[in-house]
């Protein structure tokens, strides 16, 4: 799934921000009524990255959303074409996804597999995320991203409120300076987050067993 049943940019804990309480070892980068992102180094030197929002849609219209991997340049920034090469079951997917890099910065990609689950007792989706490189061989001139993992939690409230809650890394590999690739994940993070409320009311519909609101 991802557009890259994503992402962007990502082993983890899997505990989440609580308001806008700061997190015990974790640097804010950005806090608003709509979005808070918070990062820390961890695994060795890699920067890992907690995300936050609230929107009107549901958890449905993520899975549909990852799924259009067609689409994921217009919403998963500095991210070029996702592509999903496997998909061993209903809730995986095995994707490769190619990012964007700036000269001289040598183009970057990673494989992962993704697996999601949903909780109908307390409406939560569930999607993890790790490295799959084994499942596509490496293209000459690009750098294969090896060191990723991330979780996605989206709870839906009421009246139509999602609540999504993102903590991953991803470690870009080679010699990229710690400042420049700090400064690029939160910015594409963020950009990401500022995204996902428009980008998800085209896909506001039910998911095999998944439901949307009235729909």
């Amino acid at each position: 799934m991802i557009a890259k049943f994503l992402m962007l940019n990502l082993m983890l804990v899997t505990t989440h921000a609580s308001g806008d309480a700061e997190l015990r070892g974790w640097e804010k980068y950005s806090s608003s009524n709509d979005i808070r992102i918070h990062y820390r180094y961890s695994h060795g030197d890699t920067l890992e990255i907690q995300a936050e929002t609230n929107v009107q849609s549901c958890a449905a219209a993520f899975l549909h959303l990852l799924e259009d991997t067609s689409q994921i340049s217009n919403w998963a920034s500095n991210t070029r074409n996702a592509t999903i090469i496997d998909q061993p079951a209903d809730t995986i997917h095995v994707v490769h996804t190619v990012f964007k890099t700036i000269w001289p910065i040598s183009s970057r990609d990673m494989v992962t597999r993704s697996e999601w689950q949903f909780h109908s007792d307390s409406q939560t989706l569930h999607l993890n995320i790790e490295n799959a490189s084994d499942a596509l061989a490496p293209a000459q001139g690009v750098v294969r991203m090896t060191e990723v993992a991330a979780n996605w939690q989206l709870q839906q409230g009421e009246n139509g409120a999602l609540s999504i809650t993102y903590q991953g890394y991803a470690n870009p590999e080679g010699r990229i300076p710690r400042t420049i690739a700090r400064r690029t994940t939160l910015r594409a993070i963020q950009q990401t987050f500022r995204s996902l409320e428009s980008v998800l009311a085209d896909y506001k519909e039910p998911y095999r067993h998944i439901p949307c609101g009235g729909v």
